[in-house]
């Protein structure tokens, strides 16, 4: 076979007597075909260049005029797939010859025709010669073989550029197509663009061995080093991450992705940049194999996660932030609050959280306060918030989406009577377990069932000798009676301000739910428990903002916002700065109302702000942690986890809903066989992968 020709089926029919057949070379057209009457029939693969096919007698000429057909001389003699075979071979032999001698037999006769030309494209042009003329100074052969070589060597050969095939008016079956050798300051040009294309694709070729090596080591970051490639190719492989972000999304969400980018300049050049690179280098344009390529390589990790990359989410902050955090803490601002804030440095106050917690943004006190004269104690509970605005001025490079901030704020005071810590934790209790009373009255999910689903707790992280470089744990998060403290008094404080909002008509971000009633029967059907807090769960819709406050269902309450996680959620930050510059009586940092629900056009408005942090979490938050649920169940591989069935799926027969009450997770799963709600089981962890 000739390198890199593409290859082409040939009918070769051997039909009754009165088919006319005749065999010609060219370009496929209507006047260049295969003849398959029903008869025996042998598939065989020849090259497109001077391919041999049948073709029909009428209007040849006008076939030829159009550069479509091209006659090897004596081709009707050509009638057995050995000689088929045997014109290939010989094809093959001659490019071979002729790119060992670097084209030197062509250069000669090219040289030899243009001899007494100097420059004159009239005297080019009345230099001609056909195949037959060239096979026979070239090879010194003029035999169909010998004529289908020479066409080889015109069209494929290392002097490919030094003649041009022309298309010859009579139709001259015997000299067969005509060659126009090129003027010689066109070779020149070609000889010098062909030099630059060939180092160019020997570039290529060597960066492809490279990569493929590398990609097939066990230390493929030692083999090649990103840092000492060129730039253009640095360019490259990251404008892949533009692309093998992608992997993880849908055939759907893919198109709208692509959509999305499109729209934005740079992210399109990039994606364009992507996929050309991967043609270069012969691999597919997808966003797996482009993603398949960057951990090869170590520039990204087996779980490095798509998302954070997709959405552009920074994972570390600036070197500007990091100087403007430590500026702020050596020289701060002006308290603007200072004339208002109360001293409680004297009271207990209790940060209910995990030990390895390093961002304590909340505590609870509670005061005593006198009797009055009644015979019952009265008390004031007092909820602490972390107060970062404090540090952090509105659209400063801070305050600009950064939400991470330094944790302390003086030492914590000694706590010397122990009956008195006893009493406050004692009444923070009570007054948690009034709050959980109130919000059922209100209908809240602990009013269907009281049993809360514990939390799926992940805990993932780089190590050396974890599998694949992580270390992951999950185990299930259990409420206990102080969360239950801490999550009501929460509650409570994101209530307060909901209702200070819409008294003083101050613009927030209201978050709402609406819940499905469910029937008495229903209840009774579903066993107490897990099951039952799982179609409570299935009752609700999904939470929204807007400017208007609206009841939440689910939690039993009039009115809702969220205020208390300033250091977490951008959101809760910005509400923080509503709600103080509204106490001093300061123009408002935000003062639309945005109310037409769209968070693409909501802008700089506190409802906007909140649904587009809302968004970006929902993206990152499940996607993660389905993955490396997924990642642990893998890990543990046949060993087996008790699971709970919760109930069936609303659309789909065969298809549950099980709870793991070890790990707290909620999986999918497929059974051929029916489940009932509250059956437990002992599954394969691999199963639910």
């Amino acid at each position: 076979m000739i390198p890199n020709a593409r290859s082409l089926a040939l009918s070769l029919a051997i039909a009754a007597a009165s088919i006319q057949k005749e065999y010609c070379s060219g370009f496929t057209s209507p006047h260049c075909h295969s003849i398959s009457p029903p008869s025996i029939s042998i598939s065989i693969s020849i090259p497109t260049t001077s391919r041999l096919c049948a073709a029909k007698s009428d209007n040849k000429e006008d076939a030829l005029k159009d550069g479509r057909l091209h006659m090897v001389p004596k081709a009707r003699e050509i009638m057995t797939q050995v000689q088929i075979e045997q014109h290939q071979t010989a094809a093959a032999t001659a490019l071979e010859k002729d790119a060992a001698a670097g084209g030197q037999s062509v250069a000669e006769v090219w040289e030899m025709l243009l001899e007494d030309c100097n420059d004159d494209e009239s005297c080019a042009s009345d230099a001609t010669a056909d195949l037959v003329t060239l096979s026979d100074l070239i090879l010194g052969d003029s035999s169909s073989m010998a004529c289908y070589a020479t066409r080889a060597v015109l069209t494929e050969g290392v002097e490919s550029f030094c003649f041009k095939e022309i298309g010859n008016t009579n139709f001259d079956l015997v000299g067969g197509p005509i060659y126009e050798p090129r003027q010689m300051d066109v070779v020149a040009t070609m000889r010098s663009r062909a030099k630059v294309e060939a180092m160019e694709a020997a570039r290529w070729e060597d960066l492809k061995q490279r990569l493929y090596n590398a990609s097939s080591s066990d230390s493929a970051a030692s083999l090649f080093i990103v840092e000492n490639e060129a730039e253009e190719i640095q360019t490259a492989l990251k404008s892949l991450e533009r692309l093998g972000c992608m992997a993880n999304l849908s055939p759907d969400e893919m198109k709208e992705q692509e959509k999305a980018i499109l729209e934005n300049t740079n992210d399109a050049d990039e994606l364009a940049t992507a996929k050309q690179f991967l043609q270069n280098i012969d691999r597919r344009a997808t966003p797996e194999v482009a993603r398949q390529l960057l951990v090869s390589l170590g520039i990204w990790t087996k779980h490095t996660n798509l998302d954070i990359v997709r959405l552009k989410v920074r994972t570390a902050f600036d070197a500007y932030l990091e100087d403007a955090a430590v500026d702020i803490a050596s020289h701060p601002p002006p308290d603007l609050d200072e004339g208002s804030r109360l001293d409680l440095t004297h009271l207990p106050a209790f940060a209910i959280d995990e030990a390895s917690t390093k961002e304590i943004d909340d505590a609870l006190s509670v005061e005593m306060l006198d009797t009055d004269g009644s015979i019952h104690k009265r008390q004031r509970l007092w909820i602490h918030i972390a107060d970062p605005t404090r540090y952090i001025e509105l659209g400063s490079p801070l305050g600009k989406g950064s939400t991470k901030s330094d944790s302390g704020g003086g030492e914590s005071n000694a706590i010397e009577d122990m009956e008195t810590t006893v009493e406050c934790l004692r009444q923070l209790q009570y007054a948690s377990e009034q709050r959980l009373l109130w919000r059922i009255d209100g209908g809240s999910l602990e009013s269907i069932s009281p049993y809360e689903l514990p939390d799926l707790t992940i805990k993932a992280r780089p190590s050396p000798d974890g599998i694949d470089g992580w270390e992951v744990d999950i185990y299930a998060k259990e409420r206990r009676a102080a969360n239950r403290i801490v999550t009501e008094l929460m509650l409570a404080a994101n209530e307060a301000v909901a209702l200070y909002g819409d008294a003083h008509g101050v613009p927030m971000p209201f978050r709402s739910q609406r819940m499905d009633a469910l029937s008495d029967d229903e209840i009774e059907m579903t066993p107490e428990g897990p099951c039952r807090s799982w179609i409570a769960i299935l009752s609700t819709s999904a939470s929204q903002i807007s400017s208007t406050p609206l009841p939440h269902a689910g939690l039993g309450l009039d009115m809702y916002a969220q205020v208390t996680s300033p250091v977490r959620r951008y959101a809760d930050l910005a509400l923080h700065f509503q709600v103080k510059s509204h106490l001093r009586g300061d123009p408002l940092p935000f003062p639309g109302n945005d109310s037409n629900g769209d968070a693409n056009s909501a802008g700089e408005t506190m409802v906007g702000i909140a649904k587009n942090a809302g968004t970006i979490s929902r993206q990152m938050e499940r996607p993660a942690n389905d993955y490396w649920l997924k990642e642990f169940l893998r890990r543990r591989g046949t060993q087996t986890t008790k699971v709970l069935v919760l109930h069936s799926d609303r659309w789909k027969d065969d298809v549950y809903k099980l709870f793991l009450p070890e790990l707290g997770a909620i999986c999918t799963y497929r059974s051929t066989k029916s489940l009932a709600a509250g059956e437990r089981r002992e599954m394969q962890s691999v199963q639910f992968v």
